[in-house]
Order: C-alpha cells, then sequence, then structure tokens
C-alpha cells in the first residue's frame, strides 16, 4: 500500500502490510536514495513493522554504490536490526562486487545473469557485544525457462560463533533458492 511518492523519486514512504502466524504485521517503509556523482549513488532504507507475536522490529539499510560499468558495480551495505525479539542490536555489513549480463535461453528469449562476491561481518550487542560471523562467498543468479522464474546458488564459508567467548569454527553453507517474481516492481534487489 503506498502513500506518498514525491517528484524527484529522491524520497518514498509506504504504508505496509504483511502476514505472519500471529495475524497481520501493519508498518511503514521510508526510502531515501540520492546520486552523489556520475557513478556514485546512495539510498537509505527505514522499515518500521510490528508483528502481534513479536513486537516492534525496526530494520535500517545503508547501500552505498559504485559503477564500475555498465554491467558492474561495488557496494558497501550495511544494515542494523532492532526489536523486541532481537539480540539487543544486531549489526552487519559487506563489501560486495556485483556483475550482470544478458544471455540466450534455450526457447531464443533473453535471460538475465548476476554474480555477486562478498565479504561480510554480523554482530550483536547481547548478551554482550561481539562479532558472530566472518563470511565469505558468491551467490549465481539466472533468470530461468521464464521472466518471472529465478534461480540462486549461493555457496559461502563462515568463521562463526554461537555464543560471545565461545571458539570460532569454519563451516560452509550452501543455499539454493527459487523465486517467482509476480510483479516487476517489487523486486527484492531493487530496495
Amino acid at each position: 500500500l503506498k502513500v506518498n511518492r514525491f517528484e524527484d523519486n529522491d524520497v518514498d514512504f509506504k504504508l505496509t502490510l504483511g502476514a505472519s502466524s500471529n495475524g497481520p504485521k501493519p508498518g511503514i517503509k521510508f526510502t531515501y536514495k540520492r546520486d552523489l556523482s556520475e557513478r556514485n549513488s546512495l539510498r537509505f532504507i527505514e522499515r518500521v513493522q510490528f508483528d502481534f507475536g513479536d513486537g516492534t522490529t525496526s530494520t535500517s539499510r545503508l547501500l552505498l554504490d559504485h559503477q564500475i560499468d555498465d554491467q558492474q558495480l561495488i557496494r558497501s551495505y550495511s544494515s542494523v536490526l532492532y526489536g523486541s525479539s532481537t539480540d539487543g542490536v544486531e549489526m552487519s555489513t559487506a563489501l560486495q562486487w556485483i556483475n550482470f549480463w544478458r544471455a540466450d535461453r534455450s526457447d531464443g528469449g533473453p535471460a538475465e545473469r548476476g554474480l555477486m562476491a562478498y565479504a561480510e561481518v554480523w554482530g550483536a550487542t547481547e548478551p554482550y557485544s561481539y562479532v558472530s560471523n566472518y563470511r565469505l562467498g558468491f551467490r549465481f543468479r539466472r533468470q530461468t525457462y521464464r521472466d518471472y522464474l529465478f534461480i540462486e546458488f549461493e555457496p559461502s564459508y563462515n568463521l562463526r560463533v554461537d555464543e560471545p567467548y565461545d571458539p570460532r569454527a569454519w563451516a560452509w553453507r550452501v543455499e539454493l533458492r527459487f523465486e517467482f517474481l509476480l510483479f516487476q516492481d517489487l523486486r527484492k534487489d531493487q530496495g
């Protein structure tokens, strides 16, 4: 549910409504976008959502992009999550290299492809301030047989700890995701 959109497209404010097993999840989302130069841009997103079971949660995201060329960019991505069900303030920051290109599908139509390599750090402030995970990985994303169907493959290598002062352990994580794109303006990679 969109409430207000300003003419210059730098500021966007929306009322949102999600659903969970606890019932409806009303919220608000504020987005600020600004081109800093011809190749550099900034995006700040603040989302506050209420869940009848978990209470209120606030998510703040800051993205700084540097466009290398028409297909590549370097992104700095930081996120702060705070709510009644979080471990104090939960934070993450990542440096990402992203490359997009188009290829032909077997049916002759164009297909989007993407590759992202990243380094990421996660942490929390409770019960103590500590870094819970260091992560290196990459994500391959590809549009498959139809325009609305995407598949992602993401392996990562993690140096993680479950509790502060525990010894850290290396662990592989491999994720495989399928995404059905129902509406073009709801794409996750567009904010």
